[in-house]
C-alpha cells in the first residue's frame, strides 16, 4: 500500500521535494514528481517543501472513524511528543480522545522503557559492537532499504511503538490499536506484515478531526436535519450542537482527570499523572537520557538524516566500536517531525513542554564511580516476596535473568526517577531483514555519454550545483540513466542552450534589434543594430538609448502604456530609412525596437518614381511634337489646297477660252 501521493501538478524548473530527498527516492518524468516506494524511506520531507503542497500523506481517518462508529474498542496510542504540539496536559489530551470515541488512551512512552531496557541488555551482552537504535523507522528503513551492510548494527529490538500496541494486545485481543503522532514513517510502520498496531494519524489529521467535530460536523448535522424538515437552519442551532460537541470533549477530559486521582500515580488509560522518564524519548538524547552507562561504552546521540547517514558509512567503515548510537532522521528528534515543520513549531519551545512531561536521568558519575543521585546499595528488594522495587516503590518480578539484571540497573541509574512500571509477556525481539538496490547502475561510459547528452563535455562543465535536485552532475546522470530524472532538468545546460539558440537567432537576423530597459538604457544590441549605426554594440550597452535613437518612442509607450507600434522612419543621422516595430514587455520592464533597414527599397521606388515622371515628360513633349507636326501639316496643306484651287480655276478658265475660240 502507498503511503505518500503525489497530486497531478506541474514540476518544471523546481525539483524541490528532489533536492530535499535524502535517498532520492522520487521520479521525475515528463515534468510530474512521483514518489518510488520501494526505495522511499517515509521522512516526509517531500510533503513539508512541496510549494505547490501537491504532496501527502494517505489517510487512515475516515477508517478509523468508520471503527469507532460501529463500536468498535479503539485504543489511542498518543506519541510523547504530543503535549508539545497541542500544548495541553495529557490529562487533557486523554479526555479530548476520549470524547472522540476512543475506548482507551495509552501512552507510547509505556513501551519505550521496554525498549530501553532491551538496548541496556544488549550493550552489556557485547559493549565492544556499535549498536544503532531502532525507534526511528525512517532510520530502520534507510538501512534495510539502502545501507544493507549496516543492518547487522540495528538493534533487534521493536520500536515503543509496536511494544505498547502489544501490551494493550495482551490486555485486549479484541482490541484496535490506533497509533497518533508526528512521524508518516509511523504508517509504513503500522501497515507493515506482522504489525502490532492497526492504523497511525499523524497530529496534523487529528487537529483537522478536533477542529471538525467542534464546527463543520457540527455544521452539517443540523443543516441536514434542517434540510429534512424543510427549513432552514438557524444560528443557534449551529451553535447548540458545536456547544454539545465541545461539552463531550469537556466530559471525556473531566473523566480523564477523575480516573487519574481515582488510581493514583497512573490512569486506566495508561496515562501516568506526574513526570515519567520514558517520555524523554522523543526528543535528541531522549533515548540517552533514559538508558544507564556502561562504563567503557560510548553513547552517542545523532539526529538529522544526513548526519545519520554519515554517521552508518563510519560505522560501515569501521571507524567506531563499542558504541550505543541513537539515531533520529528528524532534526531535534520526533518534536522536528513533519507535523512540528508543517506548523513551524520550535524545537526550544517544544523541548521544553516534552521535559515538563518528563525528567532527566542523571548521566554523568560521582569519584568513586557510583551514578549521582541514586543509591549505592544496588536495587531495592520487597524482604517479603524478593522482587525488585522501582522508583514509585512498588514490587514486580524479575522473571529471568535478563530482566533481573535490567532491574538492578534501573535502580543503580535511574532510581530517583520514576517511569512507567507496565511488564510484557511476549517477545521484544525484532528482525530487520535487508532489501537489496533494486535499480540498475550505469558503466562509466554510460554516465560520459549521457553527460555529454547535458552538455557535460569535460570535468569543469559539470557544475554540481543542485538545481536538478541532485547532488552532482554524476549522481544526475545516474537518475537519467535508471529513468527517475531527464536531461531537461539540468537547469544551467537548459538556460544556457536557450541563450545560444536565441543569441544566434538575435545575431544572425538581418534586422536590427535592441532592448531598452525603463531607464532607457540599452540592455542589448546586435551585430545588424551595430552595422545601421556604425557602432559596437560592446560600446553601446548599458548606455542611454539617445546615444543611437531618438527616446521620443519609448518614452511614449511608457507613459501611455502603449503595448506595441509600427512605423516607418527616416533616420536622417545615418541617411537611411527604416521599418520599426515597439514591443513593450511588461513581465521583463523593457522596450524591444525592431527595425529592418528598407532604403534600398525606398531608393528603388524613388528611382522607379523618376523614371516614371521622366516618361511622363517624354510622352508629353512626343504628343506636343505631333501636334506641332500635325498643325504644320496642316497649314502646309492648306497653302497646297489653295495653290491647287488656283491652278484649276486657271486650267478652268483656260479650257473655257479654247472653247470660244474653236
Amino acid at each position: 500500500m502507498g503511503i505518500l501521493e503525489f497530486r497531478e501538478v506541474n514540476c518544471k524548473n523546481c525539483y524541490k521535494c528532489v533536492r530535499n530527498c535524502p535517498v532520492k527516492s522520487i521520479e521525475v518524468i515528463g515534468h510530474q514528481a512521483r514518489i518510488i516506494e520501494q526505495e522511499c524511506i517515509l521522512c516526509g520531507n517531500c510533503s513539508v517543501v512541496c510549494p505547490q503542497k501537491a504532496k501527502s500523506d494517505i489517510s487512515e481517518l475516515p477508517a478509523v472513524r468508520r471503527l469507532i462508529a460501529e463500536g468498535k474498542t479503539v485504543y489511542a496510542l498518543i506519541a510523547p511528543s504530543i503535549a508539545a504540539y497541542f500544548d495541553r496536559t495529557l490529562e487533557e489530551l486523554s479526555g479530548m480522545l476520549k470524547g472522540l470515541g476512543f475506548t482507551e488512551v495509552v501512552e507510547t512512552a509505556v513501551g519505550a522503557r521496554l525498549v530501553k531496557r532491551e538496548y541496556e541488555r544488549l550493550v552489556d551482552q557485547d559493549p565492544g559492537k556499535v549498536w544503532i537504535s531502532s525507534c526511528c523507522p525512517a532510520i530502520n528503513a534507510y538501512i534495510c532499504k539502502h545501507r544493507a551492510e549496516a543492518a547487522p548494527f540495528l538493534a533487534p529490538v521493536q520500536t515503543p511503538m509496536q511494544a505498547a500496541a502489544g501490551l494493550i494486545k495482551e490486555h485486549d485481543e479484541q482490541a484496535v490499536v490506533v497509533f497518533i503522532g508526528p512521524c508518516i514513517a509511523k504508517k509504513g510502520e503500522a501497515a507493515a506484515e506482522g504489525s502490532q498496531t492497526d492504523f497511525a494519524l499523524t497530529f496534523d489529521e487529528l487537529e483537522e478531526w478536533l477542529e471538525a467535530v467542534q464546527g463543520a460536523d457540527a455544521l452539517s448535522a443540523v443543516r441536514g436535519q434542517a434540510a429534512l424538515s424543510g427549513q432552514e437552519a438557524s444560528r443557534e442551532q449551529v451553535a447548540a450542537v458545536q456547544k454539545a460537541a465541545q461539552e463531550q470533549i469537556a466530559a471525556g477530559q473531566e473523566e480523564a482527570r477523575q480516573q487519574a486521582a481515582v488510581s493514583g500515580s497512573e490512569t486506566a488509560q495508561g496515562l501516568a499523572s506526574g513526570p515519567r522518564l520514558s517520555r524523554f524519548f522523543p526528543v535528541t538524547g531522549g533515548i540517552l537520557k533514559t538508558m544507564k552507562k556502561r562504563d567503557g561504552v560510548t553513547y552517542l546521540a545523532m539526529d538529522g538524516l544526513e548526519t545519520c547517514m554519515e554517521t552508518v558509512d563510519e560505522i560501515i567503515a569501521g571507524q567506531l566500536s563499542g558504541c550505543f548510537i541513537e539515531m533520529s532522521a528528524c532534526r531535534g528528534g520526533c518534536i522536528g517531525g513533519p507535523s512540528f515543520r508543517r506548523r513551524k513549531l520550535g524545537l526550544a519551545g517544544s523541548y521544553r513542554k516534552i521535559a515538563e512531561t518528563a525528567i532527566a536521568a542523571p548521566a554523568a558519575r560521582t569519584a568513586d564511580g557510583s551514578m549521582e543521585n541514586s543509591p549505592a546499595s544496588g536495587p531495592a528488594v520487597d524482604e517479603e516476596t524478593g522482587n525488585c522495587r522501582t522508583a514509585d516503590g512498588e514490587a514486580k518480578s524479575c522473571r529471568t535473568a535478563d530482566s533481573e539484571a535490567a532491574c538492578a540497573r534501573e535502580s543503580a541509574g535511574t532510581a530517583a526517577y520514576p517511569d512507567f512500571t507496565e511488564e510484557l509477556q511476549g517477545s521484544l525481539s525484532m528482525t530487520y531483514r535487508a532489501e537489496g538496490p533494486s535499480a540498475p547502475m550505469p558503466t562509466e561510459a554510460q554516465i560520459t555519454a549521457i553527460l555529454k547528452k547535458m552538455g557535460k563535455n569535460k570535468p569543469e562543465d559539470e557544475l554540481n550545483c543542485g538545481m536538478c535536485g541532485y547532488e552532482n552532475c554524476r549522481k544526475k546522470a545516474v537518475a537519467v540513466f535508471q529513468n527517475r530524472a531527464e536531461v531537461s532538468m539540468c537547469l544551467p545546460f537548459m538556460m544556457e542552450r536557450a541563450e545560444s539558440f536565441s543569441d544566434q537567432i538575435i545575431n544572425v537576423t538581418p534586422n536590427a534589434i535592441l532592448t531598452v530597459d525603463m531607464d532607457l538604457k540599452v540592455q542589448q544590441m546586435n551585430e545588424a543594430a551595430g552595422r545601421l549605426f556604425g557602432v559596437r554594440p560592446e560600446d553601446v550597452i548599458g548606455g542611454p538609448v539617445s546615444r543611437v535613437l531618438d527616446e521620443f518612442d519609448f518614452v511614449n509607450m511608457m507613459i501611455n502604456n502603449i503595448e506595441n507600434v509600427k512605423k516607418n522612419a527616416f533616420l536622417t543621422e545615418y541617411n537611411c530609412y527604416v521599418e520599426q516595430v515597439f514591443l513593450y514587455d511588461k513581465s521583463s520592464s523593457s522596450i524591444i525596437c525592431i527595425m529592418k533597414d528598407i532604403s534600398a527599397d525606398k531608393n528603388r521606388k524613388n528611382q522607379a518614381m523618376k523614371a516614371q515622371l521622366a516618361a511622363a515628360d517624354m510622352a508629353d513633349d512626343i504628343v506636343e511634337k505631333q501636334l506641332r507636326i500635325v498643325q504644320e501639316i496642316a497649314s502646309l496643306l492648306g497653302e497646297t489646297a489653295a495653290e491647287t484651287k488656283i491652278a484649276v480655276a486657271d486650267l478652268k478658265e483656260a479650257i473655257m477660252m479654247d472653247k470660244d475660240e474653236l
